[in-house]
């Protein structure tokens, strides 16, 4: 089942919201896309697996590690999550 852009833009305004929340900072669009490449490129750390689809991933964005929710489907972060997510 395709994902209509709407549905992505609400996932990326959700994970800025996110940011924003749990860690104060705010992110950009072409941040996320960032921390997207860091996965894809294989610079962030792989915490664990979350279902088929999705893993938890730590990407570093201005000086700070943020533990990550990402789809492999969507190729997107779906949330930024709180600090304790980086115990493995």
């Amino acid at each position: 089942m395709k994902k209509s852009r709407q549905y992505k833009r609400s996932l990326d305004t959700h994970s800025k919201k996110r940011a924003w929340e749990r860690y104060n900072l705010e992110l950009t669009n072409s941040d996320l896309d960032m921390l997207v490449g860091q996965i894809k490129e294989g610079i962030a750390e792989f915490i664990r697996g979350y279902s088929n689809t999705r893993s938890v991933h730590k990407v570093k964005c201005q000086d700070l590690e943020l533990p990550v929710l990402y789809s492999r489907t969507l190729k997107r972060i779906v949330t930024i999550l709180p600090e304790r997510e980086l115990i493995k």
